[in-house]
This record gives C-alpha cells, structure tokens and sequence, in this order.
C-alpha cells in the first residue's frame, strides 16, 4: 500500500511502498514483477493495491 497518496504515473519503489499483514491486494512476494511499474490512476494513502491499478510495460 502507499506510503503517501500517489498521482497518476507514480512509480512503485521500496521507498514509496509499504506492506501489510497479513497481506491484502498484491502480495509482497510479487515485488520483482511490480516494482519499477507505474499506477494507472491515482492510489490514496493507506489503499491496498490491486494488479489492476497498475499498467505493466508492454
């Protein structure tokens, strides 16, 4: 889940990120895949992240 409100584009990194358990939304052991991708539209603070947020380099 972010640590702060993200805008459309932000981009998942270890520093924007915090993980939740037990775990809700994508679970930490899928980091490798999700980081370094950007959301699709604005996540609020605290929101868990779903796959359908993100938007995944072609």
């Amino acid at each position: 889940m972010p640590r702060q409100t993200w805008p459309l584009d932000e981009v998942l990194t270890l520093r924007s990120v915090q993980f939740a358990f037990p775990a809700k939304g994508i679970g930490c052991e899928y980091w490798s895949e999700v980081e370094g991708q950007c959301v699709k539209q604005a996540v609020q603070k605290g929101q868990v992240i779903k796959w359908s947020d993100l938007e995944f380099d072609a």
